[in-house]
């Protein structure tokens, strides 16, 4: 597997008119994602007027995962 780096915007990733659907694995999102941490986090990215670092992210572009 090759990977190459890119740096992008949510917006650009997470596009609403975007056909593309994003699955987060069930061993990822029960690790201790509830909707009042995923409400905070969309929260301060809506109101950070210079930007929010939210790290890496790898995306699987293989869809049979």
């Amino acid at each position: 597997m090759k990977i190459t780096p890119e740096t992008k915007t949510l917006a650009a990733i997470f596009q609403t008119n975007s056909s593309v659907h994003y699955v987060i694995p069930v061993y990822q999102s029960n690790y201790s994602w509830k909707d009042e941490q995923i409400e905070t986090l969309f929260d301060d990215i809506k109101n950070e007027d210079i930007g929010y670092y939210v790290g890496n992210l790898l995306i699987n572009t293989d869809a049979s995962c």
